[in-house]
């Protein structure tokens, strides 16, 4: 028998079930965890207890592959042996791994060391996220260090043509020679050695298909890619186009298509009038019938101008929501009101959806004329659009249209000021910026703060942020807000880095627009360089839209920001436009779940669901999640349980200005310390 020196107490201490065994396969030594498990189990003491011989346990209950095991470690054959199995009770299902490590003394083996650890937990978390990977619409795979497959969905093994029950655990390159030496070759690897995400496109003759591919690295080692076929869209530009002229739901032209259209007409200087058309109480129907009714009602809508639209030589758009655009070459007040007459009768036509809702809709028109009443596309847009409200203010049960006037001016007044004192407001002060805390659940510190931008107004008061951003994106204004807006509080988180050696996050919410402009990308990176900030200390939040999960070239640029040291983060997740899907498409660092999620903390509703399940999977992506609007302590207990990486909400602070922010920050830290 072999001699130890208190080596129950060591084993005892271990929580996983523990034994000891001789050359000969007899149990010499368990610890506490063995026999509570076989207790609890109501192990027979004949199979489990000491003095039993393992091995012959093993051969007489014919588990022939693990007594094999346990003897090639025995032999000194194999330095261990660990085998994966399950053990259901009645009440739950159970799984443990075994491991068996050689016991030396003198360079020579007297034994080995057996432990079964429950990995119950682990496996179902694992379960949980490939239950979510096999629902994708993409494809995945992932491989590990040595380049050997460990996992596909689905979608993969469809695409790729291949079963995956005979391809795990296969190297690739063994697999898909052909990938030898091409692109593909090179962005794997480069992912994998320089440890970034990586998108690419790439032909792949064997299968005759065009991929799109998103690489990311893995944490320990290997790397998880996500794909899928675009050979169709390689093939056909005029799907391409379609996708970014035309609207997605009525196939209708959409507002950039409408904005181009419209400038080149003013620059031929060619007279025409513009519908600006908005169905009169849309909400109710999305409302009492559902969001798919009210789809198929602005479908329908759509069918009807698409037809008036081929009849009349107009264009018909539809700008977002319920709101469309038609323009006419027409400038006869009388001929142009019998116009707006015919979109009325038009939109009032009754209509059936899903087969049994029958719908009236009431439409309100306002009429703008180039060159009567503005001189570019903003103006007659502007003009358009207040007059429709106009129209709206009726509450006509017929619905009805008003031309522009001078009296409507005030409507547009607003907006004119606002546009023109935009840039000098910022000179004089009239924008300043307030800091929310974003809270780290990790370590329990504010690691970061969102930046908001307000306006207070000398004449017109305090300006709803909603209203100027969106005055600054159609003015063009947006750049240069945006960028003394980062220039001023970059100047000001340098000052909290100096005295008190902040080196959180700062981050700015920015227009997808912008990071589409090489001139922007170069403003970031020499204020990154000036200020000395380091990786992942300047973030970027950009709202998830269509264009952004569907442009290409934002994927690209975004990729850049990314490699030059720039943390990218997708803004108010969930609320309309948001699949997986698209995360696989970006490289971002984390998403900012939106506040309607987290109310349904506690609901037991879909919603809740999707948030839990969105927090394991961007877990296991290593991509960390933002709750927004966290204010409840049992909001704050079930993500802490569930591993959301960072908090924001007015349960820690609101977003307030820099002295009250710097001073929640500091006495935060401080109290961290204090409890250390």
């Amino acid at each position: 028998m072999m001699k130890h020196i208190d080596i129950s107490t060591a084993l005892n201490a271990n929580p996983d079930h523990a034994a000891i065994i001789s050359l000969e396969g007899e149990i010499l030594l368990t610890n506490l965890s063995w026999q509570a498990f076989s207790r609890d189990n109501t192990g027979d003491p004949d199979y489990t207890d000491v003095g039993v011989n393992y091995l012959d346990v093993l051969k007489k209950a014919g588990v022939t592959a693990v007594y094999e095991g346990i003897v090639s470690v025995l032999e000194g054959r194999q330095d261990f042996y660990h085998n994966k199995y399950p053990c259901h009770s009645p009440d739950e299902n159970r799984w443990f791994i075994m491991t068996v490590t050689p016991l030396n003394e003198g360079g020579d083996i007297q034994g080995a060391l057996i432990v079964h650890r429950n990995i119950t937990e682990v496996e179902w978390a694992k379960n949980q996220t490939v239950d979510i990977l096999e629902s994708m619409t993409d494809a995945f795979f992932a491989v590990d260090q040595n380049w050997r497959f460990t996992f596909l969905n689905q979608e993969a093994e469809k695409l790729l043509q291949v079963s995956r029950s005979g391809l795990i655990g296969q190297n690739i390159w063994t697999v898909f020679p052909d990938a030898l030496g091409t692109t593909i070759q090179f962005h794997y690897e480069t992912v994998v050695d320089m440890k970034l995400a990586k998108q690419f496109e790439t032909y792949f003759e064997p299968l005759d298909k065009w991929f799109e591919v998103h690489a990311y690295p893995r944490h320990q080692g290997g790397l998880a890619v996500f794909f899928k076929d675009i050979s169709e869209k390689k093939a056909s530009e005029q799907q391409i186009w379609e996708m970014a002229n035309l609207d997605e739901l009525t196939g209708l032209a959409n507002r950039r298509f409408i904005y181009e259209k419209m400038n080149g007409i003013i620059q031929k200087r060619i007279p025409f009038s513009l519908f600006f058309m908005d169905l009169n109480d849309f909400k109710d129907i999305n409302d009492v019938y559902g969001h798919d009714a009210g789809d198929q009602v602005l479908q329908k809508i759509g069918e009807r101008l698409q037809a008036l639209q081929e009849e009349s030589g107009g264009v018909a758009a539809r700008l977002g929501g319920d709101e469309f655009v038609f323009m006419i070459a027409e400038l006869d007040h009388e001929v142009t009101g019998h116009f707006a007459e015919r979109l009325l009768n038009l939109i009032r036509k009754r209509m059936s959806v899903s087969g049994y809702y029958a719908f009236s809709m009431v439409g309100s028109i306002g009429i703008a004329m180039y060159p009567e009443t503005g001189m570019n596309v903003n103006e007659i847009m502007s003009a358009a659009d207040a007059a429709m409200y106009e129209a709206k203010k009726s509450k006509s049960v017929t619905g009805t249209y008003r031309f522009y006037e001078i009296s409507m001016r005030e409507v547009i007044k607003r907006r004119i000021v606002m546009g023109d004192d935009m840039l000098t407001a910022i000179d004089r002060g009239d924008f300043y910026y307030v800091y929310q805390p974003q809270i780290n659940m990790k370590t329990g510190l504010v690691d970061g703060v969102e930046v908001l931008s307000r306006w207070k107004h000398p004449q017109l008061g305090m300006i709803p942020p909603p209203e100027f951003i969106e005055l600054a994106e159609e003015t063009g204004k947006i750049r240069p807000l945006t960028e003394r807006t980062i220039r001023d509080v970059l100047k000001t988180v340098d000052g909290w880095r100096r005295d008190w050696g902040y080196d959180g996050r700062v981050a700015f919410n920015v227009s997808s627009s912008l990071i589409e402009s090489p001139s922007f990308f170069t403003f970031i990176k020499e204020q990154m360089t000036y200020f000395k900030i380091g990786r992942d200390q300047l973030e970027l939040e950009i709202t998830e839209t269509v264009n952004l999960a569907a442009s290409e070239a934002l994927a690209y640029h975004l990729d850049q920001f990314r490699h030059i040291g720039v943390s990218l983060a997708i803004d108010d997740f969930g609320t309309g436009f948001s699949k997986i899907s698209h995360l696989s498409r970006l490289p971002v660092d984390r998403i900012k779940v939106d506040r309607t999620f987290i109310n349904e903390i506690g609901s037991g509703s879909k919603g809740e669901a999707i948030l839990y399940a969105v927090i394991d999977l961007m877990n296991q992506l290593e991509v960390d999640v933002v709750a927004e609007g966290v204010e409840e302590e049992e909001q704050v207990r079930v993500l802490m349980g569930r591993n959301c990486s960072h908090i924001q909400g007015y349960y820690y602070a609101r977003p307030t200005e820099e002295e009250e922010a710097v001073s929640y920050i500091w006495s935060f830290v401080q109290t961290k310390n204090s409890e250390r």
